[in-house]
């Protein structure tokens, strides 16, 4: 049986760049080669964490297309609901769900492998759609 923790946070509220700290794509520019980017990508387990790079959270925060999304106790409960019928209608179990005014942890076990990458998908995917079908989209669209 395998046993992930997962954590995501909602639209804008900890953006690539904090200096909590932070994973996922980096670009690096070389000053010596205008052409040569490198992409480091801090999200893999036992892989160090990018923080504080406040020209990146700049960046991050002017492309925001608006505010930054929170949940009230109605949506987060309407959350929890809807990750308990995807992991059912996906063979997963899950564990535990904690949602806050701007992230989740959800714990999920299951059998054999599945991408990491698809389960917390699923979860951002359905919630998202029952969010939206209750309270409409934010106006940012996301």
């Amino acid at each position: 049986m395998n046993s992930w923790l997962l954590t995501s946070t909602f639209y804008g509220n900890w953006l690539p760049g904090d200096r909590r700290g932070f994973v996922g794509r980096v670009l690096e520019q070389r000053v010596e080669d205008d052409a040569a980017t490198v992409r480091h990508v801090h999200h893999e387990r036992d892989t160090p964490y990018d923080r504080d790079m406040p020209g990146l959270q700049a960046a991050a925060a002017y492309q925001m297309k608006g505010e930054p999304v929170l949940v009230n106790v109605e949506q987060a409960a309407t959350l929890v609901n809807q990750f308990q019928e995807t992991a059912s209608h996906r063979g997963w179990r899950l564990v535990a769900a904690a949602v806050m005014a701007n992230h989740i942890h959800l714990v999920v076990q299951f059998e054999g492998y599945v991408d990491v990458h698809k389960i917390l998908g699923d979860f951002k995917a359905y919630g998202s759609r029952v969010l939206n079908q209750g309270w409409g989209k934010p106006p940012n669209g996301t």
